[in-house]
């Protein structure tokens, strides 16, 4: 575990009381919370957390476990393994990258984040949405100008996700066009995050071929 400070030890106390008092609530039973997510700006060792996971050889992450998520999310999203993995097609080793991933060789984090806290979807209800593209278009254009972006021109894809109604989402697609131009192509269709491994696996199950059933078997 990560070390917290004690006032945001106290923070998630409260929170998981909160959460619990709630669900008794709706659900009139109590239930049993096991963990919680943990915001990376609440504490600066989640990536020292993450490390320490991956050199607990009893419980790390197992390559199959990231190539599954890894998989459902590339149908899902419609990238080819190139851009599945994050990596430019025209010198891409797909051979190479897929056999690191056999042996484990599989890292992440973030590069860099922006919260909007007050561009969320609440905002289309607002009767003044020009304004609301507008400070869309603001926020994604200070994120770009930041000086640790300056590896924006090397993008691949943009995916879009999460649990925003419709038109929250084009207004943010035409606002990410507005800014990055160059980019528009690479801007993927939004997928619920609750829905991403079954659109994936529907889409994998495409290219499934069935034989014929067995006549002798006719309880089929």
């Amino acid at each position: 575990m990560p070390e917290i400070s004690p006032d945001y030890r106290e923070l998630f106390r409260t929170v998981i009381r909160s959460t619990k008092e709630e669900v008794l609530n709706i659900l009139g039973e109590p239930q049993n919370i096991t963990s919680i997510s943990v915001p990376q700006y609440f504490n600066d060792s989640s990536m020292g957390m993450i490390f320490k996971c991956r050199l607990d050889i009893e419980n790390s992450f197992r390559y199959w476990q990231v190539k599954k998520q890894f998989y459902v999310g590339r149908f899902a999203y419609g990238f080819n393994s190139c851009e599945g993995f994050g990596l430019y097609p025209k010198n891409c080793n797909v051979e190479n990258d897929i056999m690191l991933a056999e042996v484990g060789e599989f890292t992440f984090g973030d590069l860099d984040s922006v919260r909007l806290p007050s561009l969320g979807a609440k905002r289309l209800l607002d009767n003044n949405l020009d304004e609301y593209r507008l400070e869309l278009q603001s926020a994604i254009q200070d994120f770009k100008d930041r000086d640790s972006l300056g590896y924006i021109e090397s993008v691949g894809e943009i995916v879009i996700s999460g649990e925003a109604p419709k038109p929250a989402f084009e207004i943010f697609r035409d606002a990410i066009a507005a800014v990055l131009t160059h980019h528009v192509g690479m801007i993927r269709d939004s997928i619920d995050p609750l829905f991403t491994e079954a659109v994936g696996a529907a889409e994998f199950a495409k290219f499934i071929e069935f034989g014929e059933i067995c006549i002798a078997h006719d309880e089929l």
